[in-house]
């Protein structure tokens, strides 16, 4: 008996759906069974280092910015949603099918090049990659999600805190990692709200017009022929044609790029071990000897 906050306890309740998605994930029918998938769920203040690692790839990467920007705010509203990180290793082959769609003759040439050459630090989907494994990851991350909408929930794979999440080591030993926040629990906020009122409060009109332009290929291109034409307008065909040029940067622009990923790697490092300690307390790593 007892009296409860709906909105509190709906709020509360990621984390138990989280861990039902995180079931689904390993749950999925995959087509080779070869695919270890491996999770790990990380709630409330926890899911901050995260956040400030997408926060300092923004200028880089502007969609980590802005995922961070709402997640932050969800964080700052008291309703967090809870991260469900979806990853796997894709790097190696033991199907032996020598298909060829990883590029390579035989999965032999696959695993040697891969072993040869271990990824570089950033890369999202660090490959080659293994196309039957990339399937039943991508299986898995399905489950997930059907299994939030199952709960009616806000979800949404991400590569952004995935990526983020991956070079702080969550989970361990993956070529790939996804992230799923799962929620927030109460109302949509950003992801299925378009244009909501925390947009059209946060963003000028200009400012979505810029940054969308800056995705050309994702959003406004058209039909790109022999001169790419660019959606600019919203009776864009009706219009004098926009059409892309390409422009070398300025040098100073240059070392802004490079002053930003300086920073973004600075980040990286400070979090990692704020997060390798987040991992001993819970009992994911062993403490330092």
């Amino acid at each position: 008996m007892g009296l409860y906050d709906g909105r509190k306890l709906i709020i509360d309740n990621t984390f138990e759906i989280a861990k039902l998605c995180a079931q689904a994930a390993h749950k999925a029918s995959h087509m080779t069974g070869r695919a270890e998938i491996r999770t790990m769920i990380i709630t409330g203040e926890d899911v901050l280092p995260i956040v400030e690692v997408m926060e300092a790839f923004a200028q880089v990467m502007p969609p980590a910015g802005g995922d961070a920007m709402f997640m932050r705010l969800a964080y700052e509203q008291g309703r967090m949603p809870t991260l469900l990180l979806i990853g796997a290793d894709l790097r190696t082959s033991t199907i032996g099918y020598d298909c060829g769609a990883c590029g390579f003759d035989t999965c032999g040439e696959f695993n040697t090049y891969s072993r040869e050459n271990p990824p570089s630090l950033g890369v999202i989907y660090q490959g080659p990659s293994c196309i039957w494994k990339t399937i039943d990851f991508s299986i898995s991350c399905a489950w997930a999600c059907a299994a939030a909408w199952q709960y009616n929930i806000t979800n949404r794979i991400q590569g952004t805190s995935g990526m983020a999440a991956q070079m702080l080591g969550c989970p361990e030993g993956c070529s790939t990692v996804l992230g799923m926040p799962v929620g927030p629990a109460d109302e949509d906020m950003y992801w299925y709200n378009r244009p909501g009122k925390v947009f059209n409060e946060l963003f000028r009109y200009e400012d979505m017009m810029r940054f969308f332009q800056n995705f050309i290929c994702s959003y406004w291109e058209s039909f790109p022929g022999a001169k790419p034409m660019v959606k600019a307008k919203d009776k864009w065909w009706e219009e004098p044609h926009h059409v892309l040029r390409v422009l070398e940067d300025s040098p100073e622009e240059v070392a802004r790029f490079h002053q930003d990923v300086g920073d973004a790697l600075q980040t990286i490092v400070e979090m990692n071990l704020k997060m390798q300690e987040l991992k001993i307390k819970a009992g994911l790593k062993p403490p330092h000897e």
